[in-house]
Protein backbone atom coordinates (compact mmCIF):
# COMPACT_ATOMS: atom_id res chain seq x y z
CA UNK A 1 0.00 0.00 0.00
CA UNK A 2 1.04 3.56 -0.71
CA UNK A 3 -0.14 6.62 1.01
CA UNK A 4 -1.21 9.48 -1.15
CA UNK A 5 -2.49 13.18 0.31
CA UNK A 6 -6.28 14.25 -0.78
CA UNK A 7 -6.11 18.48 0.10
CA UNK A 8 -9.01 20.91 -0.51
CA UNK A 9 -8.33 24.47 -0.14
CA UNK A 10 -10.87 27.34 -0.32
CA UNK A 11 -10.17 31.03 0.95
CA UNK A 12 -7.13 29.82 2.59
CA UNK A 13 -8.22 27.33 4.28
CA UNK A 14 -6.78 23.77 3.71
CA UNK A 15 -8.26 20.75 4.75
CA UNK A 16 -6.32 17.04 4.28
CA UNK A 17 -6.94 13.23 4.34
CA UNK A 18 -5.08 11.03 3.90
CA UNK A 19 -5.93 7.45 1.71
CA UNK A 20 -3.62 4.46 1.68
CA UNK A 21 -3.85 2.33 -2.02
CA UNK A 22 -2.35 0.45 -3.98
CA UNK A 23 -2.18 2.32 -6.99
CA UNK A 24 -2.98 5.40 -8.35
CA UNK A 25 -6.27 4.20 -9.60
CA UNK A 26 -7.24 3.11 -6.54
CA UNK A 27 -6.17 6.20 -4.52
CA UNK A 28 -8.50 8.29 -7.01
CA UNK A 29 -11.48 5.78 -6.77
CA UNK A 30 -10.85 6.73 -3.15
CA UNK A 31 -10.57 10.35 -3.03
CA UNK A 32 -13.73 10.74 -4.91
CA UNK A 33 -15.35 8.93 -2.20
CA UNK A 34 -13.48 11.41 0.58
CA UNK A 35 -14.62 14.51 -1.74
CA UNK A 36 -18.37 13.39 -2.63
CA UNK A 37 -18.71 12.54 0.93
CA UNK A 38 -17.32 15.73 2.29
CA UNK A 39 -19.04 18.39 0.15
CA UNK A 40 -22.19 16.74 0.96
CA UNK A 41 -22.00 17.63 4.19
CA UNK A 42 -20.36 21.15 3.61
CA UNK A 43 -21.97 22.47 0.22
CA UNK A 44 -20.33 25.29 0.89
CA UNK A 45 -16.93 24.51 1.71
CA UNK A 46 -13.49 23.37 0.36
CA UNK A 47 -14.07 19.91 -0.54
CA UNK A 48 -17.55 21.11 -2.30
CA UNK A 49 -15.89 24.76 -4.18
CA UNK A 50 -12.43 24.17 -3.61
CA UNK A 51 -8.86 23.73 -5.25
CA UNK A 52 -8.18 20.09 -4.52
CA UNK A 53 -5.22 18.05 -5.06
CA UNK A 54 -4.25 14.35 -5.02
CA UNK A 55 -0.52 13.87 -4.44
CA UNK A 56 1.50 10.27 -4.24
CA UNK A 57 4.43 10.15 -1.24
CA UNK A 58 7.10 11.44 -3.95
CA UNK A 59 5.09 14.69 -4.11
CA UNK A 60 3.57 14.36 -7.88
CA UNK A 61 0.25 15.40 -8.21
CA UNK A 62 -1.78 12.68 -9.47
CA UNK A 63 -5.22 14.54 -10.19
CA UNK A 64 -5.82 18.09 -9.47
CA UNK A 65 -9.49 20.08 -9.85
CA UNK A 66 -9.36 23.64 -10.25
CA UNK A 67 -12.08 25.72 -7.44
CA UNK A 68 -15.18 26.45 -8.51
Amino acid sequence: MSTYYLTAELKNKKEKEIIQASCDDEATLAAINVIMNNAYQQQEGAWAKGHIKLINKAGEIIREMEAK
